[in-house]
């Protein structure tokens, strides 16, 4: 009794293999694709603006610097 009953809860998943893709199948795909489009471009724009906020506190950095060593007569 027991090996039909696990069979009987395993059968919508072999169904689901043996069975061609549908439209739920493909809309499916779709939403996931754009989730990783969606990922992958807000990882960009993360990226890119942490990059800009390294660059200007370098260049403030040198500036600071520059300007310490001015007044100092370095």
């Amino acid at each position: 009794m027991g090996s039909n009953f696990s069979l009987i809860r395993k059968l919508p998943l072999l169904v689901k293999l043996i069975m061609p893709k549908g439209p739920y199948d493909y809309l499916l795909d779709l939403h996931e694709y754009q989730f990783k489009w969606r990922n992958e471009e807000d990882t960009q724009i993360k990226s890119s603006i942490s990059n800009a906020k390294v660059d200007m506190l370098k260049d403030e950095i040198q500036y600071l610097t520059k300007k310490n060593k001015d007044r100092k007569g370095i």
